[in-house]
């Protein structure tokens, strides 16, 4: 199953970063949003509209048969929610291509192009997204569970919940070890590298060294890609009449669970930024990947094992644990994240207030805070969509009244109450929004102030 989603998704991956390149302006960057909005759709919205679509009862069964509940329709349907990651990191690598070398040689286009000057560029891109779309797929649990075929992960959660023998499920964990370890062994020697500060070549040039069938063929798969991951569920949820009819009753019900799922993604997010800033300047950090990487179920089991004892009452059987359990799943990207952005910072105004006396609040109140401040939201506002909508993690561990909206949604996407799940995605998707409704809140009435000063 990894491996196939691995090759279809940096397939797809690659064709929608080679048209992202030929494209320019707002183009390209609605293409990237597309991307980006793709990778953050919660998993179990993706799975319950292709339910809805291409089920046994599904709309489109008759007119478009495709087995859902199989090998391929579990492949096919997580290609859809990888490729973003091969997409990203190809075009980031493309953005790096000297656009001297495009200028240098007017004879050399299409398949020269491609073998002598594309290929050698990304390689090394395709490969991390390979690795990166392997181990995901690898330790991917809730899609493979709903839609009931049996992979490495899932038979873990029923070995555990039917025995409830934690050194087994510990012994029984060790290839989703062995591979996160391995890809995070080979991305040291290989880092992610970002375009940052390049002379970027003319999208034109590009597209005319590609050559005008490479680059319909390309646009082509990208349109389709984006229509079937990313038009096709949100078309589902919003158009679908199930949906706003159910609304009120979802709301009424899940209204608790709503107000539960906003403080368990916004407390771990606010926790891990912040210690994510702490332990930037480290190198150590980076030994938390593999607890990302990990299935969530794994990470369960091992707190269960390591808090379902005496003493320990007020953290395992309350929301502290929920709170614990997500803060050291997603501690590795918030880390990542704040290097990146430390690692941006203007040295001249930070050695500035260095001299200047400044102690280390008052360098981050008044230097590193006002340069950092919009890309720490933004990656605060990553970690709480992960936090929003993850149900592997706190699948096993959720205490007494500790249910999440994306907990309730996983747990009725077995019963097929498509319309009651339409209505709590759509809720979902209005929590995922309520952030960004906030900061332009609060944007607004600061500039409403500086008017009136």
């Amino acid at each position: 199953m990894a491996g196939a989603v691995c090759l279809l998704g940096t397939a797809l991956g690659g064709a929608v970063a080679v048209w992202m390149a030929g494209l320019g302006g707002r183009a390209r960057a609605f293409a990237l949003v597309g991307c980006v909005v793709t990778a953050a759709l919660p998993p179990f919205l993706v799975v319950n509209s292709w339910i809805d679509l291409f089920g046994r009862t599904g709309s489109l069964q008759l007119a478009l048969p495709f087995e859902l509940y199989s090998f391929t329709g579990c492949a096919v349907l997580l290609a859809c929610l990888f490729w973003p990651v091969a997409a990203l990191l190809v075009f980031g690598s493309l953005r790096q291509l000297n656009p001297d070398l495009l200028e240098a040689d007017a004879e050399l286009r299409g398949g020269s192009f491609i073998r002598q000057l594309l290929l050698p560029q990304a390689r090394t891109a395709i490969a991390q997204s390979a690795g990166l779309i392997f181990v995901l797929a690898l330790n991917q649990f809730s899609v493979p569970a709903i839609l009931q075929v049996r992979i490495y992960p899932e038979e873990l959660w029923l070995r555990f919940n039917t025995t409830f023998n934690y050194r087994e499920a510990l012994l029984l964990s060790w290839p989703m070890v062995v591979f996160p370890l391995a890809l995070m062994g080979w991305l040291a020697r290989h880092p992610i590298a970002w375009p940052r500060g390049l002379r970027a070549w003319r999208p034109t040039e590009f597209r005319r060294a590609l050559g005008a069938g490479m680059f319909v063929g390309c646009a082509a798969l990208a349109v389709l890609t984006f229509a079937v991951s990313l038009a096709l569920p949100l078309g589902q949820l919003l158009l679908s009449p199930m949906t706003w009819n159910r609304l009120s009753d979802a709301y009424a019900a899940g209204g608790a669970a709503a107000v539960q799922s906003v403080m368990i993604a916004v407390v771990p997010a606010v926790l891990v930024v912040a210690l994510g800033w702490v332990l930037s300047r480290t190198r150590w950090a980076a030994w938390l990947w593999p607890v990302f990487f990990l299935p969530g179920v794994l990470l369960g089991i091992a707190l269960i094992f390591l808090m379902n004892r005496n003493g320990l009452d007020w953290v395992y059987s309350t929301v502290l644990v929920l709170f614990l359990a997500l803060s050291l799943r997603y501690l590795a990207p918030a880390w990542y994240g704040a290097r990146l952005i430390r690692q941006g910072l203007d040295r001249d105004l930070v050695d500035a207030g260095r001299l200047g006396g400044a102690t280390g609040w008052q360098r981050w109140l008044l230097v590193d805070w006002p340069q950092a401040r919009g890309e720490l939201l933004a990656l605060g506002y990553v970690i709480y969509l992960l936090c929003l909508w993850d149900v592997e993690t706190i699948n096993l561990i959720v205490p007494a009244g500790g249910e999440t909206l994306a907990l309730r949604i996983f747990n009725l996407l077995h019963y097929g109450h498509n319309g009651e799940v339409n209505a709590l995605c759509l809720l979902l998707l209005l929590l995922a929004l309520l952030p960004l409704a906030a900061g332009a809140v609060v944007a607004r009435l600061a500039d409403t102030k500086g008017g009136q000063r």
